[in-house]
């Protein structure tokens, strides 16, 4: 028994690394497209906050709130990103006035309307939604 040699070890098995490999490559693809829009939307993030809370933005912070939320869109269709798209519009809308402001206005209803077709049930996106048809004009779509 003291004289037993041990063989060279055994060579990993190849087509298992090779299956785990690929599904870390496509679990790693999966993820890319939230992984951009959140990093996109962290430029964003501190005036949409402020937005929520009723307070208002330098023009700087208008257009960084505005390129965060478009940008985070353009990697994810998400509803809470329809949402913050909105609510930046909106905020917008109200610094403008005549033509621009409807334009504005007409985005970010557009956009609502968007997200609440896959997300309904979002109280404070209904009650947005009565305040952009009120602010429109519109106040037949606005009861309802």
């Amino acid at each position: 028994m003291a004289g037993r040699q041990e063989g060279p070890a055994p060579e990993p098995r190849r087509g298992l690394t090779l299956a785990v490999g690929l599904l870390g490559a496509v679990l790693c693809a999966l993820a890319l497209p939230a992984a951009g829009a959140r990093l996109a939307e962290l430029g964003a993030r501190p005036g949409l906050e402020r937005l929520v809370e009723g307070g208002r933005l330098t023009p700087e912070g208008y257009g960084r709130a505005l390129g965060g939320a478009a940008g985070a869109l353009d990697w994810l269709a998400e509803p809470r990103l329809q949402k913050d798209l909105a609510l930046v519009l909106h905020a917008l809308a109200a610094r403008e006035s005549g033509a621009a402001a409807t334009g504005l206005l007409s985005e970010a209803r557009r956009r609502l309307e968007t997200a609440l077709e896959e997300a309904p049930a979002d109280p404070a996106a209904w009650l947005r939604l009565a305040q952009l048809d009120a602010a429109l004009l519109d106040l037949s779509g606005a009861a309802l």
